[in-house]
């Protein structure tokens, strides 16, 4: 644990949990996410209730935000940070017809906090969609942070062709992936899907690491190859531009 306090440590999984369910969850269901046994999970919960975080529907015994996290979320920079981040989004949509989003790291897992999509009735919906990191350009930028030992470690795998533009060889994918570090940006095409492709550049904190993602999504109907890589300033002029609103 080093110098975490457990107990706040376990409050925060469940709250976590609840944030991110599509559907309010269930004591049990909250214990068996997060790892805390149900007893535990009671008492944290109580506590959170105690101070509005979350709340109780007693009809149904399942858990939603509170008005107190909603609150927290308001007053914080976070909120001034994706009105204006959508607003670079929007600019992206409007010039290539695209899908565009924002993400965040979060506890390893990529969270979108912004999306903009076009006034296009043909669009690219990924919702729900799980893509494997060697073969999305979001997943190779996140590759690019990994040391040495953990990419070799990563790609010591057998990836599968998903189509027949997936890259599966391990120099040529540790060649982009290292590139996609150097550049900030990292793209796919029709790797996962042939009916789409993506690129995506990093928003990078003051210290140099990644803090959040742009991603570009089209369909590859109306968008070439060279279309897409010509993006790329696009991209890091607006991964940039939302660095700046990072205070």
């Amino acid at each position: 644990m080093g110098n975490r306090v457990q107990s706040v440590e376990r409050a925060l999984k469940l709250l976590l949990t609840i944030a991110k369910s599509d559907e309010p969850p269930t004591v049990q269901e909250m214990a068996t996410k997060s790892g805390v046994n149900r007893a535990t999970a009671w008492r944290l919960l109580n506590t959170l209730e105690f101070f509005n975080l979350i709340h109780k529907d007693e009809r149904s015994g399942k858990y939603k935000l509170g008005l107190g996290a909603w609150q927290l979320f308001s007053t914080s920079n976070l909120d001034k940070f994706i009105k204006n981040s959508k607003q670079i989004l929007q600019n992206i949509v409007a010039k290539t017809g695209g899908t565009a989003f924002l993400e965040i790291l979060a506890q390893e897992e990529l969270i979108v906090i912004a999306e903009i999509k076009p006034n296009n009735p043909i669009q690219v919906d990924l919702a729900g969609l799980i893509v494997p990191h060697y073969c999305s350009s979001i997943g190779k930028l996140h590759l690019s942070t990994l040391d040495e030992k953990d990419l070799d470690k990563y790609l010591n795998q057998n990836f599968k062709k998903l189509t027949s533009y997936t890259v599966v060889d391990k120099f040529e994918l540790k060649k982009q992936i290292r590139l996609a570090g150097l550049e900030k940006v990292a793209y796919n095409y029709k790797e996962h899907q042939e009916e789409w492709c993506a690129i995506t550049s990093a928003v990078l904190d003051e210290f140099g690491h990644h803090f959040a993602y742009v991603v570009l999504t089209l369909p590859t109907y109306s968008t070439t190859k060279k279309e897409l890589l010509n993006l790329k300033t696009l991209m890091k002029d607006a991964a940039q531009d939302i660095s700046k609103q990072i205070v």
